[in-house]
């Protein structure tokens, strides 16, 4: 089961993009051998390891470590994420493991896009048919029975001047305010 998991999990993220690097992988004159070492798309900065499935946390530990020291001293920039279906106790070893790599745990097939998510492309709603231009959606947003829309709309219209803009339109709103609470005393 937790080998078929990460072979699901590897397999999601190549198709998603992540390139898989044949193995032993050199890093700075070291070879490093794991299930799968997956690298990021273009424009990405993680590395991802996926252990074997009969790897000791001792060794586990051992190789992440030497991994992330081979990534650093070759003045990588690459974050290294673990891929896991053995849950890790939480112990000094794991917390040890953290301190190197990013750990996740792929606990199901059902949850695996939930577990490895942070590790899967933003899905953004489309913006199509929505104005180029954000402020009058802003504007639009505002209730129109807020007492304070009028000031709300007037700062955020004037935002496409610029920040010195918006603190001379809030600074002649206060002053307004002002002026109309002194004449209800």
């Amino acid at each position: 089961m937790s080998t078929h998991i990460l072979e699901e999990a590897a397999g999601r993220l190549t198709q998603l993009g992540y390139f898989a690097l044949p193995q032993p992988v050199n890093i700075g004159g070291v070879l490093f051998e794991f299930a799968h070492f997956l690298v990021g798309p273009s424009g990405s900065l993680t590395t991802i390891v996926v252990p074997q499935h009969d790897e000791t946390p001792a060794r586990l530990l051992q190789k992440v470590q030497a991994l992330a020291q081979a990534l650093d001293t070759s003045e990588s920039r690459r974050s290294l994420t673990l891929i896991s279906a053995q849950p890790l106790q939480i112990d000094d070893a794991t917390n040890e493991l953290s301190s190197y790599a990013r750990v996740l745990f792929v606990s199901s097939m059902e949850s695996l896009d939930d577990d490895i998510a942070s590790l899967l492309p933003l899905k953004l709603p489309s913006a199509e048919g929505e104005s180029a231009d954000p402020i009058p959606h802003a504007i639009s947003k505002l209730s129109r029975t807020d007492a304070e829309f009028l000031a709300s709309s007037f700062v955020i219209s004037s935002s496409s001047g610029g920040a010195e803009s918006v603190r001379s339109a809030f600074k002649s709103w206060m002053r307004g305010a002002l002026v109309l609470q002194e004449g209800s005393d």
